[in-house]
């Protein structure tokens, strides 16, 4: 029997026992109905602020180069989360960051595309390079045993009573991975370099306010889970873009320059 039908049970003799005086029964019985029903207020889910600004600008095409980007991507069979948030901004804002540093660089740019098939003929002519950007994040928990089984207890005055399971998810996880940058000849498509980022290894403890009916995947949008996580992010980004504005050294990729004709002359 559980707490419910305990309290039930008394609100009924307690109608019986004090027919004349009722107002007390009906008070507890409006706080017990109360209590029942109120579901406790989520904590709203923190707002994502990938921020990151150019060491330097240099002057928009000084370099001579023209660089076209292909918009940031998952790997989508390695990284099951790929469509949700805050991953999503993520890709979003490391794709502003990225063209925001070519043209700082001194490249002209064009783009982005959603996929190197989308790139028209003229904007192929008018550019030397393109690249492609793989995002290759890793979340694994370092709790042996983060999922945490809740019993709820369901009563059956005339047939078998019997016991359901929800969970909550409680430990340390880590964030890690790789983004590969990958620099092609844009009319052959032809690899002329491939740089990968690391993302620095960070560690975070979470706890979800909800609970959930399965196990098979990370509450990432539970508020206990997602709003550490969104920290933890913000804390790597800043060190993922200052890596990678070194890849985008004018004087290497210019000395790219006569492998790239080779590729065009074929």
């Amino acid at each position: 029997m559980n707490y419910q039908t305990k309290i039930k049970q008394f609100l009924k003799k307690s109608i019986m026992k004090h027919k004349q005086n009722l107002t007390p029964v009906f008070v507890c019985i409006l706080f017990f109905n109360g209590c029942a029903f109120q579901k406790k207020a989520q904590t709203p889910l923190k707002t994502v602020n990938f921020n990151y600004a150019p060491i330097k600008s240099d002057s928009s095409g000084a370099a001579k180069i023209g660089i076209i980007l292909i918009s940031p991507s998952f790997d989508r069979k390695g990284f099951t989360y790929f469509s949700q948030r805050p991953f999503t901004d993520f890709k979003k804002s490391l794709e502003g960051d990225l063209e925001e540093m070519i043209t700082s660089r001194g490249f002209t740019f064009r783009g982005p595309f959603n996929g190197y098939d989308e790139i028209t003929y003229s904007d192929k002519k008018a550019t030397q390079i393109v690249i492609e950007v793989e995002i290759n994040p890793s979340l694994q928990s370092l709790t042996a045993k983060p999922w945490i089984a809740h019993r709820h207890f369901h009563y059956q005055p005339y047939g078998q009573s019997y016991n359901t399971y929800t969970y909550s998810f409680e430990g340390r996880l880590s964030l890690s991975g790789t983004i590969k940058l990958t620099f092609s000849e844009v009319m052959s498509h032809e690899k002329i370099n491939i740089r990968n980022v690391s993302i620095n290894n960070v560690e975070f403890d979470v706890k979800t306010e909800d609970r959930y009916d399965d196990k098979d995947y990370l509450p990432v949008r539970d508020p206990g889970f997602y709003n550490p996580l969104v920290t933890a992010m913000e804390e790597v980004y800043g060190s993922v873009l200052q890596k990678t504005w070194g890849f985008f050294d004018p004087a290497e990729i210019t000395s790219w320059i006569p492998q790239i004709e080779e590729l065009r002359d074929r």
